[in-house]
């Protein structure tokens, strides 16, 4: 018996001798497997169910408002988009400027804007054309000496009344147009944002005579706030309006959007 054990434990130790110990297990990945993208089902919106989810979308009133099922009119106006056209102005001097135009409404007024960036006026342009106005943006510094030049290409847009031009200027634009609009005899009035102290700008607000204007500075802006009350005391027709914390500038518009409302009805007016 003895001998019996021995011999199967000698055969079990010359199998694990050949056959080796238990394999490991394989490894598996610790993330989860990666599937295909599902593929795109392209629709016509007149093709997907009712019972599909779909994001908000772009709403037209105009089509919102109609009943189920109904045609749509080719006469219902829909709404499009106010992009300007963006040209060169060159100068007598040989200079070339950079200059974006918006059109307005036949025989509506038309309207300069100074001292800032294209983008930097925002919405400004857009609310300008909405309100009917041929507005020109000039995308860099201009003097007074020049604008002469502007405002005849302005003047000469198809939409523009004869004889009817606003400038609104901020910041440096402020000075530049308010002397430059006192010399021509086709801008009707300005509005001048955060003007700097400059002696000449009394000069141009005499000059001004019976031409309307709107000054808006910011209260906290004491050198400005000096140089717009000197104006609007010199002016024969000037509003100065003082905006706590509104920013300097084109900032103004953006930080008080009622002061854009109060352009919009001075313009009207004009």
């Amino acid at each position: 018996m003895r001998i019996l054990c021995l011999i199967v434990l000698l055969c079990a130790a010359g199998c694990e001798a050949v056959f080796g110990p238990e394999p490991s297990a394989t490894p598996t990945a610790a993330f989860p497997e990666v599937l295909p993208s599902p593929s795109p089902d392209i629709r016509f919106p007149t093709e997907i169910p009712d019972d599909v989810p779909v994001g908000d979308g772009v709403t037209l009133p105009q089509i919102a408002g109609l009943p189920a099922n109904a045609a749509v009119s080719t006469e219902i106006a829909l709404p499009t988009l106010a992009r300007p056209n963006l040209i060169s102005i060159p100068l007598r001097d040989g200079r070339v400027i950079d200059a974006e135009v918006y059109n307005g409404r036949a025989g509506a007024l038309g309207v300069l804007l100074l001292g800032a960036s294209f983008e930097a006026w925002g919405g400004l342009p857009v609310s300008l054309r909405e309100a009917g106005y041929t507005v020109l943006t000039v995308g860099e510094a201009v003097e007074a000496a020049v604008l002469a030049e502007v405002f005849e290409v302005l003047a000469v847009q198809p939409d523009v009344s004869a004889g009817r031009l606003v400038v609104i200027g901020v910041g440096a634009g402020a000075n530049a147009g308010l002397i430059g609009c006192a010399t021509e005899s086709r801008c009707v009035g300005a509005v001048v944002v955060s003007p700097a102290d400059a002696p000449a700008l009394t000069d141009a607000a005499r000059a001004m005579g019976p031409r309307p204007m709107v000054l808006a500075v910011d209260a906290e802006d004491g050198a400005s706030l000096a140089t717009a009350e000197a104006v609007r005391q010199a002016a024969q027709a000037a509003e100065l309006l003082p905006y706590e914390g509104a920013g300097r500038g084109v900032q103004l518009f953006a930080n008080r959007p009622d002061f854009g409302q109060i352009v919009l009805a001075w313009l009207a007016a004009r």
